[in-house]
């Protein structure tokens, strides 16, 4: 299942993202307790293109990433695994 600019949104607004717009490219930041932990972009355009790249800039897996999209997986749930992988003290 290919991640889609809408998808990209959507898990923004999930995380409480900042997002700062450029023109070619709005740029996702994320932050956990003030610090900057991860950061993506989503590209915008007419044409629906692939944002699967977002899961590794995530640090999690596609699958993870597809979860975390449909919910299954929390925001807390995405928290423990970045602690887990040591990304966060």
């Amino acid at each position: 299942m290919m991640l889609t600019q809408a998808d990209g949104l959507a898990i923004a607004k999930k995380l409480g993202a900042e997002i700062t717009h450029g023109r070619k490219h709005d740029l996702v930041i994320v932050r956990y307790d003030g610090k900057r932990i991860t950061q993506f972009g989503i590209q915008r355009g007419s044409k629906d293109k692939s944002h699967n790249y977002i899961s590794s800039q995530m640090f999690i897996t596609s699958a993870q990433c597809r979860e975390f999209r449909a919910c299954s997986l929390s925001l807390q749930g995405y928290i423990d695994i970045l602690r887990n992988k040591g990304y966060l003290g």
